[in-house]
């Protein structure tokens, strides 16, 4: 009988301290459990901010390109465009020596992302290659590259609309920029004789 009792006593000791220990266990966790859910929580209310504020870009950033398409679309995009310059009359009587005339011409087109469009029949070629939106302020970037055949490819890197480079005798000028394409004016100076 005393080693029921023993046993008993032993059984419920076993039995306290586990009990302790759970006790403990679950007041000192209780206390954390709260604070990683409430961090969690925050967390969470960060994220969905976060997934708001993009989500409202995103649908901002939709809307212009399809107004930057639109554009694209209602714009002439292939045609050159001439300058009204009248041009030299070579017959025209002047002094025995020759007399140098600068005449200047332009071409405007507006090229698309990953198009190839040529200038003064062939003479100059723009490939424009992306354009990006950065910079402080934010806008459109120009990445292009321009051939003249014969000579080696000049290279357009985030050039702003208004920007100008002389390659050859031709001068470049960035008119406009959107999300898919860029308007390019090309100038040439022609040197005429006159006699």
């Amino acid at each position: 009988m005393k080693q029921g009792i023993k046993n008993i006593i032993s059984s419920l000791a076993i039995a306290a301290t586990i009990g302790g220990i759970w006790m403990w266990g679950y007041s000192v966790g209780s206390g954390n459990n709260t604070a990683l859910v409430d961090l969690v929580k925050e967390d969470r209310d960060k994220l969905r901010s976060q997934v708001t504020q993009l989500l409202k870009e995103a649908e901002s950033l939709k809307i212009q390109l399809s107004a930057n398409i639109n554009n694209s679309q209602n714009t002439v995009a292939n045609s050159p465009i001439l300058s009204n310059e009248p041009d030299i009359d070579s017959d025209k009587k002047g002094s025995s020596s020759d007399k140098k005339d600068n005449t200047l011409r332009f071409e405007e087109r507006t090229i698309q992302t990953q198009n190839t469009e040529p200038f003064f029949d062939g003479h100059l070629e723009i490939t424009l290659i992306a354009t990006n939106f950065s910079g402080s302020p934010l806008r459109h970037k120009v990445f292009a590259n321009v051939l003249i055949p014969g000579s080696e490819p000049f290279e357009i890197r985030d050039a702003d609309p208004g920007s100008a480079f002389i390659v050859g005798d031709f001068q470049i000028v960035i008119v406009n920029t959107g999300g898919l394409s860029a308007t390019f004016k090309v100038f040439k100076m022609l040197k005429e004789h006159v006699s």
